[in-house]
């Protein structure tokens, strides 16, 4: 997948292979997890409430740590920060285990900690051992094999289902099985990490070090901009994306098994698609264009599922909707990196990441809320606001691409 992929020298290039097998592998331990969680918390007995609020905790409590892992990861460097989060966020699934609403909070708290480190930190590493005009290359083609790997591991949903059939275990206790071995099998993955090596500060032939007055009042404006944005999807995303688990074990009574078939199958297809969107981004005017492209042609298929009482037609225009709008995500990330010095890239991915998960989280808790007033109505928001959110980005962020010059 990465052949022909020359991203400078060969140090650099071992960081991207490992970061792309890194993210290949746990992709299968997070979508089985994914695959398994909201139908887990209905079969514990939650209401819609308590899920929107387990859900919240996480992206909220993540969301303000973003904004202190940005300034780290710019101080002191990215590497530990990845290692920490990545054992956070493993070791974390025992609290998921237990079961108790209380223990569930814990294992919210201690995912969304652990992303926000990890997050962070990734996209740094990722950014500067890389050419800036190969940076949408590099992050659609890493995210492309994470969801690759959250293919099989949806698929792998099944798994549970068959257990509990097979030998007669309440499905509950199946799914607790399944966690514990995600748990242990994501660990694991540590030694891949620990391999990296920690980029220079130094990229696109200038130091990497504290920016001028001139360039933070540049970047003010650049990250308002990026701020609002973010703020925009991640509430939107969180009234009803962020919990449609929970809203299809609700409506359709499904288990771990027909969810996990459907986050495979859009996993594979946002894999597949995000391999040729950077291809496709220099074809037709940028990954800003393609960007907004793309999600334009998502809205439709979203609203459509409010409209359906079929969990198959549900299933296939969530399939699409997803498949659109998740494929363009590398692209935008990468917009936003290179519309900002490296110096600055870490606080940058910090207050884009805070921006989106403490609105996202707010958007859980009221959206899982909704869902037990009217199922629908936490989509047809979900709606509403992505259209702001592609307003916004046309009329704000799409001028500074091309104040910059960039080709973005």
């Amino acid at each position: 997948m990465l052949k022909g992929f020359n991203v400078g020298s060969v140090r650099w290039r071992n960081n991207v292979f490992l970061l792309s097998l890194y993210n290949g592998v746990e992709g299968v331990f997070s979508g089985l997890l994914w695959s398994i969680y909201a139908v887990y918390l209905v079969e514990l007995g939650f209401s819609g409430v308590e899920f929107g609020f387990v859900s919240m905790l996480n992206a909220v409590v993540g969301g303000f740590l973003s904004l202190v892992s940005g300034l780290i990861v710019d101080k002191f460097g990215a590497k530990s920060l990845l290692i920490l989060g990545h054992i956070m966020r493993s070791l974390g699934i025992v609290f998921l285990w237990l079961g108790s609403f209380a223990t569930i909070s814990a294992y919210s708290i201690i995912s969304g900690l652990s992303a926000a480190l990890f997050l962070a930190a990734h996209n740094v590493i990722l950014s500067l051992s890389v050419p800036r005009e190969k940076m949408h290359y590099a992050f659609t083609r890493v995210e492309a094999l994470m969801l690759l790997g959250m293919f099989f591991g949806g698929l792998a949903g099944w798994i549970p289902k068959i257990v509990s059939d097979a030998y007669g275990l309440p499905l509950v206790k199946s799914y607790k099985l399944t966690l514990l071995s995600c748990s242990i099998g994501s660990f694991i993955l540590v030694t891949l990490l620990l391999m990296i090596k920690e980029p220079p500060r130094e990229t696109d032939k200038v130091q990497v070090g504290e920016p001028s007055r001139e360039e933070l009042k540049e970047f003010r404006r650049t990250i308002l901009s990026l701020g609002i944005a973010a703020i925009l999807v991640g509430l939107g995303a969180g009234i009803s994306i962020h919990i449609i688990g929970f809203y299809f074990a609700k409506k359709y009574g499904i288990t771990s098994g027909e969810y996990g078939s459907l986050f495979a199958a859009e996993n594979l297809a946002m894999g597949l698609l995000m391999l040729i969107t950077p291809n496709i981004a220099d074809r037709v005017g940028g990954p800003l264009k393609t960007y907004l492209a793309l999600i334009s042609l998502s809205i439709p298929f979203l609203l459509a599922i409010t409209f359906v009482n079929s969990f198959m037609v549900a299933a296939v225009l969530y399939f699409i909707r997803t498949t659109l709008m998740n494929a363009a995500n590398p692209l935008y990330t990468a917009v936003a990196m290179r519309l900002v010095k490296p110096s600055l890239r870490g606080r940058t991915m910090g207050i884009i990441i805070a921006s989106r998960n403490i609105f996202a989280g707010i958007g859980r808790f009221f959206g899982g809320a909704l869902l037990d007033v009217n199922l629908e109505l936490p989509l047809r928001i979900t709606v509403v606001m992505y259209i702001s959110y592609i307003l916004f980005i046309k009329s704000m962020i799409d001028p500074l691409v091309k104040a910059k010059n960039s080709y973005a």
